[in-house]
């Protein structure tokens, strides 16, 4: 008595069109990664794909058809060339057919895991390529230290000592003044004075609101003025 073979639920069958699926899908971009594999030829191999039968790997189609779904291909001519190349390639079994029988096909796996192999060590060598160059960018970038925008200001610096900073070079100070050749800046009134302690000290005023104050010499030479007096100036 025969042993009944098992019967097979609606998952399994499921499970196995996914794998047959997957199987296919991994033939195709091997051949796809074949550099002698014409474009021509991958179009064929797609179509004749769509036949095949998830049990036994194979299918079977008729030239027409193929003529018909794929316009790209000319005559029997050009298909014949197409299929053998995919023939000699290892990519397809052909038994050709005659008569009412369509050719029949079968896929061949031999060459899948090579070509796959390929894609993956292409595939890790440009992640590696992508890798170092960010960590080259993210190095250039910490090494570039940007100052961040400071406003000039007017002012002269804070002090918490009490001690006045010497003017820019650019005033002029009485120390810089020789002593005896002491004269007034053409862009300064007739200020009126005669003491020299006296001309001193308000040379230095004038000084320090121009430079700390950020006034123009002329209007730091009238809070001065006003500050010191108007003393006539002796001979």
């Amino acid at each position: 008595m025969a042993t009944p073979r098992p019967i097979k639920s609606h998952g399994d069958d499921a499970s196995e069109l996914r794998g047959f699926t997957s199987r296919k899908l991994d033939w195709l971009s091997a051949l796809a990664s074949d550099p002698e594999v014409s474009h021509l030829a991958f179009r064929v191999a797609s179509r004749i794909a769509e036949s095949f039968n998830k049990d036994t790997s194979v299918g079977i189609l008729s030239d027409t058809v193929i003529l018909d779904d794929l316009p790209a291909i000319a005559d029997r001519f050009q298909l014949n060339k197409v299929r053998k190349q995919l023939e000699e390639l290892g990519w397809l079994e052909i038994t050709r057919g005659n008569g009412n029988k369509g050719t029949r096909y079968r896929m061949l796996e031999a060459n899948v895991n090579r070509f796959l192999d390929i894609r993956v060590q292409k595939r890790d060598e440009r992640n590696e390529d992508r890798a170092a160059r960010r960590s080259r960018d993210g190095r250039s970038k910490r090494a570039v230290v940007r100052e961040p925008h400071k406003r000039p200001s007017r002012r002269g610096p804070k002090t918490t000592s009490g001690v006045v900073p010497r003017p820019p070079v650019h005033l002029k100070t009485p120390s810089e003044i020789p002593q005896g050749r002491k004269k007034q800046d053409e862009r300064s009134p007739n200020l009126g004075l005669h003491d020299d302690e006296l001309w001193d000290r308000f040379e230095e005023r004038a000084a320090f609101l121009e430079y700390h104050e950020g006034l123009t010499r002329s209007e730091a030479e009238r809070i001065a003025l006003r500050e010191f007096g108007s003393p006539r100036k002796g001979t």
